[in-house]
């Protein structure tokens, strides 16, 4: 069974597969200052007005009933009924469609991104030597870096430097098989007529 329950004298709605043992952990994320809830707005509540954590069952759902599978869109309705989420003591919602998770999810990153932008682009311009080359590069893009065929060449001992030579018409330093194409380019005939 799930059952769908309120803390009387309190708006807060919430679920659970096992009645008594989530009585026990609501009173022990209450009064336990080493629980990890402990300074949630719900037990902050109780604690401030000394109320006693009793569980009002609203709903029971059984596991063979059709509901079943949306259980906490039944949470969820609850939690609007009863307004508990504005006006009561529920944090979150029990039940988000994967539409607004993707929303939410977007929103919180730029949230983020808008606070820490400079320090993001301070960690992006780190610039440290690669272990395989000991080529300078940028550490986010180390990864990408160390899979170049370059890198693992150089890596193997197997890496060849590309002999570049200057052209005899426009002293540009270039690869010693694109002399030929490079010779019929623009810039080089420019330089090649200003010379002679």
């Amino acid at each position: 069974m799930f059952y769908i329950y309120r803390i009387k004298n309190c708006n807060y709605i919430g679920s659970t597969f096992d009645i008594k043992e989530r009585l026990i952990l609501h009173k022990s994320d209450c009064y336990n200052i080493n629980r990890h809830h402990y300074n949630r707005k719900v037990y902050k509540y109780i604690r401030k007005y000394n109320i006693k954590i009793e569980l009002e069952i609203i709903r029971i759902i059984y596991f063979d009933d059709e509901i079943y599978n949306n259980k906490f869109k039944w949470e969820q309705y609850f939690i609007d009924k009863y307004d508990s989420k504005k006006n009561g003591l529920n944090e979150r919602n029990a039940y988000t469609s994967n539409r607004q998770r993707i929303k939410n999810n977007k929103k919180r990153c730029k949230n983020f991104w808008d606070k820490n932008r400079d320090e993001l682009n301070a960690k992006r311009r780190v610039k440290i030597p690669c272990p395989l080359c000991n080529k300078i590069i940028s550490k986010s893009s180390i990864t990408e870096h160390q899979k170049s065929k370059k890198c693992q060449m150089i890596a193997n001992n197997t890496y060849k430097p590309v002999l570049k030579i200057a052209c005899f018409k426009c002293n540009t330093l270039i690869n010693k098989r694109n002399i030929p194409r490079h010779q019929k380019t623009k810039k080089c005939l420019m330089i090649a007529n200003k010379i002679n």
